[in-house]
């Protein structure tokens, strides 16, 4: 008695799960019974009502074996008499047959599947179904106007397979499912429409495939290319009312197909849809099922790529061991495109160091000068859609050179482009890879300098042990410019130079120096200082210099390869702004170039 009790206890408790599984699932149409028209010879036999008339329609519906069904004796299908499944064309004709069936309340994810043949026209003559309510007329002649689910069924000589997600709230209901035919009365080709195994199916819930419908491809491996094939007769099953937002909502509301594929490595992939005959395209990415039940899709959108014409690409990087779906569908007209091929293939080499393509430095310390150079013939690799934004994104289309360093320590450097004969260069840095596999890179723009000259300076602070990239690039035209030298200082502590306090010291004479720059200086002294003796040339940053003289004498001062014309130099005893007293100045260059002389008289002078 004591072991009977637990043993009867899980007999209940295994009956009772199998009963759970079993009220599950409502078929509400056998395909194999009234759903493929086995039960009898007509319509009403089988549960539905053909509505051939009035008006009398040319062209009918017909349930017999004038066509041959999918599986079976029977299907339904239209024709000119019970013993064809041709239309007249000429004969503009709506013939429909219906059933009201009762949907489960519970069970709100339902399935309707059925097979369906028939070429008549793209876009006028067409199978076409409708769930409405046992209210709605349905008239001989005259179209449904509201209610369809999927797409409009055509252009096939031979039997396909439609699956559709019916609407939820149908659950609890009693609906009305029309099946129509029209043809417009002009062109057309026979055969005409059939259907046969209908199906009809609710479930408190729903698989994945079976709410992406027909026209689903599972890939095996990558790379994967999938020749030649069509979305017509696929059918509607993505649409923006169950299929979560990605790029614009009008891509969902043609037919449509999808491929499944599990990437095993990460990194980035490629996706390449080749249609050149093809209208209004739409080619997104989901990771996760792209289509949900009634308790709404989950997937989350990665990319995509939708316009008016056919062909469409795009890349990005992908996680191994993720389920992704790519969706290809198009605008409601045309309902439906033929493609050649449409392409997933893993990137090979999508290193930084292969993304940047040739003209690549490695600069081992600092300070570097590169010497003369060209940026010709080293391709345009950075461009403005795989290089992170940095000032102008024009300055991305000509040909590029890269140079990489790495700072022992952290301050000030000077960085100068030398390249007088150049025009529109754009000189650009960014800590970390600037350029990506997929779209621009995840390194940070620091600085930028770019115009219509060829010379450039930057100023500006780094950090020790963060690798920089240097980027000399133009417009695309010129392509490419020569330069003379790029340089890059030693990391400095201060900004030396700055104002009189950390004045440059010189000290003796005759004094050169090159590759200084003005930039990150500051306009410590302006046309407003007290004292300021070259105000009309005093607006830009400026840089000091100091030096004493013994006794008094005349020098030369003289500046050259200045990257604007409008450079100056003054001459102070003591500090403008502080009771210093100008000497004599220099300013207006026209060629980047200034030169002229000052008498000198002891103790102190400022430059």
């Amino acid at each position: 008695m004591i072991k009977s009790v637990p043993r009867s206890f899980v007999i209940f408790v295994c009956l009772f799960t199998l009963s759970l599984v079993a009220k599950s699932q409502t078929v509400i149409i056998n395909p194999a019974t009234v759903g493929g028209f086995e039960s009898g010879g007509t319509f009403a036999a089988n549960g539905w009502t053909e509505v051939n008339t009035p008006p009398l329609q040319t062209n009918q519906w017909f349930c017999g074996t004038g066509a041959t069904g999918f599986t079976g004796v029977r299907c339904a299908y239209i024709g000119t008499a019970s013993t064809n499944n041709s239309y007249n064309p000429s004969s503009i004709t709506v013939s429909h047959f219906y059933r009201d069936v009762t949907f489960p309340a519970g069970q709100p994810n339902i399935t309707l599947s059925f097979n369906w043949k028939g070429f008549g026209e793209g876009n006028y003559d067409y199978i076409r179904v409708y769930l409405v309510s046992t209210a709605t007329p349905v008239t001989a002649g005259t179209l449904l106007a509201t209610g369809q689910v999927g797409g409009d069924y055509n252009l096939s000589t031979t039997w396909q397979s439609a699956t559709l997600a019916m609407p939820c709230a149908a659950a609890g209901t009693t609906q009305r499912l029309v099946f129509s035919w029209r043809n417009d009365g002009s062109l057309g080709t026979n055969p005409a429409g059939a259907i046969d195994n209908i199906s009809l199916v609710s479930n408190t819930t729903t698989s994945c495939n079976a709410l992406l419908g027909t026209g689903v491809f599972n890939v095996a491996s990558l790379p994967y290319v999938s020749g030649a094939g069509t979305t017509c007769g696929q059918g509607n099953d993505l649409t923006p009312s169950n299929t979560p937002v990605c790029g614009s909502t009008s891509y969902l509301t043609g037919e449509d197909q999808v491929w499944i594929f599990t990437p095993t490595t990460t990194g980035a992939v490629s996706f390449t849809l080749s249609a050149p005959s093809a209208f209004y395209t739409g080619l997104m990415l989901y990771s996760g099922c792209p289509v949900g039940g009634c308790s709404g899709p989950a997937a989350t959108c990665i990319a995509y790529a939708q316009d008016f014409s056919g062909d469409k690409s795009f890349c990005a990087t992908l996680t191994a061991g993720v389920t992704y779906y790519l969706v290809l569908d198009s605008y409601a007209s045309p309902t439906c495109n033929s493609y050649n091929s449409l392409s997933i293939t893993p990137v090979v080499g999508s290193s930084c160091a292969t993304l940047l393509g040739t003209g690549v430095t490695n600069v081992a310390s600092l300070p570097y000068n590169s010497g003369p150079g060209t940026t010709c013939s080293q391709g345009n690799n950075l461009t403005p859609t795989n290089t992170s934004t940095c000032g102008n994104s024009s300055y991305f289309t000509g040909e590029d050179v890269v140079w990489i360093f790495t700072p022992a320590t952290s301050g000030q450097i000077n960085i100068t482009l030398s390249a007088p004969s150049a025009s529109y260069t754009g000189l650009m840095l960014y800590s970390g890879c600037p350029v990506g596999a997929c779209g621009p890179g995840a390194g940070n723009c620091i600085a930028f300098a770019q115009d219509y000259l060829g010379d450039k300076a930057l100023c500006l602070n780094v950090t020790g042990g963060v690798t920089y990239y240097l980027i000399l690039d133009s417009y695309a035209f010129p392509t490419c410019n020569n330069y003379n030298f790029v340089s890059i200082s030693a990391v400095t502590s201060g900004a030396a130079g700055a104002t009189c306090a950390t004045a440059v010291s010189i000290p003796s004479l005759p004094y050169a120096v090159s590759g200084h720059t003005t930039a990150c200086m500051g306009n410590d002294y302006s046309g407003a200082t007290a004292g300021i003796c070259n105000a009309t040339f005093a607006y830009g940053e400026d840089k000091v210099y100091q030096f004493s003289v013994a006794a008094p004498q005349c020098i030369g001062i003289s500046i050259s390869g200045a990257t604007s014309n409008d450079v100056s130099y003054a001459v102070y005893q003591g500090c403008p702004g502080s009771g210093g007293t100008c000497i004599g100045f220099g300013g207006g260059a026209t060629t980047g170039s200034l030169s002229g002389s000052v008498n000198l008289l002891p103790p102190d002078l400022i430059i």
